[in-house]
């Protein structure tokens, strides 16, 4: 809005005095187009923050949410339900179903020790996403491309479920589209002078 102010103050000068009154006029006309599409812009961007900004909220507080509980390492099956233990007769029966309805992920050392610290690892990446929403609100889109980053690595350290469906929603807001900065129409209509 400033540069249209300083497009404006050049149509008062003297020498814009000399200028054909239907280019004033088409001058005049273009600033108050590109007025109104940075208006439109800087809805757009106020919208995408505020929903950017929601966002990493709601991942916060699942991050918080997952640092007060164990990690879940199980992936429940449907191929057959348990019967209660009233119907059961043979209890290497129930122990065989279970693991048809249950399968229980083996987990490394190095995962072990990741899962002893995952509190402090939960806490870690809501902090750096508590700096990415204040990047959000500051405007600055390299500095929130570089901590949404950090969240995905520190994240990716975690092997369970929950951690990676974090890690996939920080992704999808790390590969939303940035709108491009508008084009100002009145720039292109001003005279260019001669600098011989």
């Amino acid at each position: 809005d400033v540069l249209l102010q300083n497009i404006e103050q050049v149509l008062q000068q003297p020498a814009a005095q000399r200028l054909a009154p239907a280019v004033v006029t088409g001058l005049q006309a273009a600033i108050q187009a590109d007025r109104k599409q940075l208006l439109q812009q800087a809805q757009r961007r106020l919208t995408a923050s505020q929903a950017m900004d929601r966002a990493l909220m709601q991942i916060q507080q699942q991050l918080g949410q997952m640092a007060r509980q164990n990690p879940v390492l199980h992936q429940p099956t449907t191929n057959s339900p348990l019967t209660p233990a009233s119907e059961q007769t043979d209890t290497s029966d129930w122990f065989t179903r279970l693991a048809q309805v249950v399968s229980i992920r083996r987990v490394s050392p190095e995962q072990q020790v990741t899962l002893a610290q995952r509190a402090l690892l939960c806490r870690e990446v809501a902090l750096t996403l508590g700096l990415a929403r204040h990047a959000v609100r500051q405007q600055q889109p390299d500095q929130l491309r570089s901590l949404l980053q950090e969240a995905i690595q520190q994240l990716s350290r975690l092997p369970d479920a929950e951690a990676v469906q974090a890690r996939q929603a920080i992704e999808r807001l790390l590969s939303a589209p940035v709108a491009p900065p508008q084009l100002l129409k009145s720039l292109s209509l001003l005279p260019v002078r001669d600098p011989s």
